[in-house]
């Protein structure tokens, strides 16, 4: 179950407890339809914005969900600090997807050596 970061504590908690009967894991977040910064873009964001909401809903849903569940930290990921506040937050996995378009292939291999 993938999960977006701006929804509020009731709606998070109620998916989390769906989750913990129904699911095999959950993803820690999908994109953003907030925006830091005045736009007139629509659509999800993702990229670095989103690095402090989705790890809050990481944490968040840790907390509600307990060690029952895998959890796959995603959002705002590009550097070995981001993963390692994915992995503190509660993550057991963490995916990277926009930092690939910024930092290329290598990225994977940068990260795995220096966490």
């Amino acid at each position: 179950m993938k999960i977006a970061p701006d929804i509020d504590d009731v709606m998070l908690g109620e998916i989390c407890d769906v989750c913990v009967k129904r699911a095999r894991g959950m993803i820690c977040t999908n994109t953003t339809i907030e925006r830091p910064f005045a736009t007139t873009e629509a659509g999800g964001l993702s990229g670095a914005p989103l690095m402090a909401p989705s790890t809050s809903i990481l944490e968040r849903v840790r907390k509600r969900v307990g060690l029952s569940l895998p959890l796959i930290g995603v959002g705002g990921v590009f550097t070995t600090a981001d993963v390692r506040a994915k992995f503190a937050s509660g993550a057991n996995l963490v995916q990277v997807y926009t930092g690939f378009i910024y930092k290329g292939p290598l990225m994977a291999r940068h990260l795995a050596f220096d966490c």
